[in-house]
């Protein structure tokens, strides 16, 4: 599982995998939209229209470019034409409220926006208009209707003589920042994690290895949304540098997924717990030819053993994992031959090309057995934090260690566990209380879907546990008591950590990229009574 032994062009520039496999591999389809098919030549030459039509505007490097989109060849034409003469592109997700728009464009400063003018229902002329000239954005570019096209865009390129562009490339290194991600901020503002070419090549090149996936018949969905390292990195990139086919959804849909799986032969398919629970929970699922399976990649939250045993029967490597946005990808793997338990009780090995430890708060590493906190260094991880100098020097030691917040134990196997995070953790009468290990031990119970565990107020103990939870499709969930689910937690958990209140929902209120929205949970268990 080692970089070293990888068939895959070792590149520094993330745009530079475009040029490559549009020379190597011209004829070979790199993008699918619905009836849009783009070969990489196709690709390539769209990409160096688009990065022509950026220096038409006066784009370069440094500058910074803002798009709203959903996940469609459009975003990722921009991020890669921007990347390819040094601009810093971010994605904006279209579920944004214009309070969150304008948090992003007051901290990222650019100087185009670019935006779909309809998503759905939702018509964007009026606030991207406004916030453009709000934030003194030079220039608003719109697409997606008959009327607003990518190619009248493109076209601004056609005055750009080639060496132009040549120029610009040439002056554009590794070390250099590409991407602009704002964290999901479930404990406060967004922050911009500035990423350099470097780290989308070294991650995506060691997450191909890891997931098993091959250069000559990767084929992956990307439903995410493109604000998202999950999408930029995780799935788009993956594709990009194993020379892989990429599928866009623009939005996830479970059945519309194992349709897609069936009609282009999907091999890779990467999901947080949730959104597979969707896709093979359905009663529908054996209708679907999924045989194109090869690797099933969960990251984001564990994954319960029963989703993992019904994921097995359909591909032959399901692999669990852990990263960051600020890391820029996964970190640990379970690698092919992990078992059952393994793979939904872990987060997998960490793997040898990556600097990590488990650490005290002291930066100390720890004993195996004792928990502590993932901290990682080196050249491929975020730069900082967009206008944040304190916070980016907050988040690293001084010998240069990032700290990921999240708390792991090393497993006498060598796999780690997460524990949860130290952004999650609260005090209840002088202990410290991880959530995650709450929220795995209520997910055990037949009769749970999912968990969330948030700490509230409480005039003796300082802080106590509210869980909320969600029953499975067709369970009795009157029967889930308080009283039942203290017995059942008691059986598994210290008495200090058992929840004093638990909620269930309809569905639990859930972030764009499909983890739980825990600052919802609060404010839901702030409300009177």
């Amino acid at each position: 599982m080692t970089i070293e032994n990888s068939a895959l062009p070792t590149l520094d520039r993330i745009s530079d995998y475009v040029s490559h496999y549009g020379d190597t591999q011209p004829e070979v389809e790199a993008v699918i939209h619905g009836s849009t098919r783009l070969t990489w030549h196709e690709l390539a030459q769209q990409v160096d229209q688009c990065a022509r039509a950026f220096l038409a505007l006066g784009i370069g490097k440094g500058d910074r470019v803002c798009v709203l989109s959903t996940p469609r060849p459009e975003f990722w034409i921009t991020f890669l034409a921007a990347a390819r003469i040094g601009a810093i592109w971010t994605g904006l997700n279209p579920r944004y409220t214009r309070r969150e728009m304008a948090h992003v464009l007051g901290d990222a400063t650019p100087k185009v926006l670019m935006s779909l003018r309809h998503d759905g229902a939702r018509d964007f002329s009026k606030d991207i208009s406004e916030l453009a000239v709000e934030f003194a954005i030079p220039r608003a570019v719109w697409f997606g209707t008959p009327e607003d096209t990518f190619e009248t865009f493109l076209a601004l390129g056609n005055a750009v003589p080639e060496q132009m562009l040549a120029d610009a490339t040439a002056a554009v290194g590794p070390d250099d920042p590409c991407l602009i991600v704002y964290t999901s901020g479930s404990s406060g503002s967004p922050k911009g994690a500035v990423i350099p070419h470097r780290g989308p090549c070294f991650c995506s090149r060691l997450q191909n290895c890891g997931w098993g996936a091959r250069t000559d018949r990767t084929r992956i969905i990307n439903f995410f949304p493109i604000n998202h390292l999950a999408c930029v990195v995780d799935i788009s990139c993956l594709a990009l540098a194993s020379g892989g086919t990429l599928v866009f959804m623009e939005q996830f849909d479970p059945q519309a997924s194992l349709a897609t799986i069936e009609a282009e032969k999907i091999t890779v398919l990467g999901g947080v717990p949730t959104m597979l629970q969707f896709i093979f929970g359905r009663d529908d699922l054996d209708a679907y030819d999924l045989t194109s399976l090869e690797t099933i990649a969960v990251g984001g939250a564990a994954a319960p053993e029963a989703l993992v045993r019904l994921m097995q029967a359909y591909a032959p490597l399901v692999s669990t994992g852990y990263g960051s946005t600020e890391t820029v990808g996964q970190m640990t793997f379970s690698p092919p031959g992990a078992t059952l338990e393994q793979i939904a009780g872990s987060i997998g090995l960490p793997v040898p090309e990556y600097d990590l430890r488990i650490a005290d708060g002291n930066g100390v590493p720890v004993a195996p057995g004792d928990s502590g906190e993932i901290q990682v260094r080196g050249r491929f991880l975020f730069q900082e934090y967009l206008n944040q100098p304190d916070a980016t020097a907050e988040s690293f030691t001084q010998d240069g260690w990032f700290c990921t917040g999240d708390i792991v134990v090393e497993r006498p196997d060598g796999y780690w566990k997460m524990v949860g995070r130290l952004s999650d953790m609260y005090k209840s009468g002088g202990y410290n209380i991880y959530p995650r290990e709450i929220e795995a031990c209520l997910e055990a119970h037949p009769l749970i879907e999912i968990a969330a565990v948030i700490g509230v107020p409480n005039a003796t103990y300082q802080e106590v546990g509210h869980a909320f939870f969600q029953v499975k499709q067709g369970a009795a969930g009157d029967t889930l008591t308080a009283d039942v689910l203290r017995d059942h937690c008691g059986t598994l958990l210290a008495n200090y950590k058992i929840p004093k209140a638990f909620t269930i929902l309809p569905e639990l209120p859930m972030l764009p990229v499909g983890k739980v929205d825990k600052m919802a949970l609060k404010r839901i268990a702030n409300q009177p009574d």
